[in-house]
């Protein structure tokens, strides 16, 4: 199930509801995030044959991907966190921009995965146990340091790292990682 709680911020119509699908029903997104360069972007795009419903930012992304394919986010600009379900290839895709401003949660067993904006909802959900990493409270206690790795506060939650992309084969629940950019392009 994909369940989103939206903040309207481009688009206040019912268009931009989400979850969104494309025409098809086949590619579903959750999304959060601005992406600066969505009406340049959506230009393109409707030169290339896609039909837009809404005004949001959501629906360039979902476009974006089923144009570019998974390297769609080397063409974005902005700060993100979304899953892409892609029914054709049973696979969902997790995103973050460079950055990391947008945060991107998610928790892995052999039978359970989900993800969230917040580490909280984890918790809320009851799907997952809740208990302690006591390495990251250790670190954050000695180093003041906190969420500078993939592991958090709460055992067994990990973070997209920015400027990474996680698939998750739903047929077996296998990962895959790929960084997709590197902060020390920047420098």
């Amino acid at each position: 199930a994909l369940i989103h709680r939206r903040l309207s911020i481009i688009d206040l119509s019912e268009y931009g509801h989400q979850p969104m699908c494309d025409e098809s029903g086949n590619v579903w997104i959750n999304y959060n995030g601005e992406i600066y360069n969505y009406l340049e972007l959506k230009q393109f795009l409707t030169e290339k044959g896609f039909c837009f419903f809404s005004n949001t930012d959501t629906e360039v992304v979902l476009k974006a991907y089923l144009y570019y394919g998974k390297s769609f986010v080397q063409h974005l600009n902005g700060m993100w966190a979304f899953c892409i379900y892609d029914k054709r290839s049973n696979e969902l895709f997790l995103s973050r921009d460079k950055i990391g401003v947008k945060p991107l949660y998610y928790y892995h067993s052999k039978n359970v995965f989900a993800f969230a904006s917040e580490q909280k909802a984890f918790h809320q959900s009851g799907l997952i146990p809740f208990s302690i990493n006591i390495s990251a409270v250790s670190q954050y206690l000695i180093y003041n340091v906190l969420e500078h790795t993939e592991e958090g506060l709460i055992q067994g939650i990990r973070e997209v790292l920015p400027g990474e992309n996680v698939f998750v084969n739903l047929a077996n629940l296998c990962i895959k990682k790929e960084k997709y950019f590197h902060l020390s392009e920047l420098l």
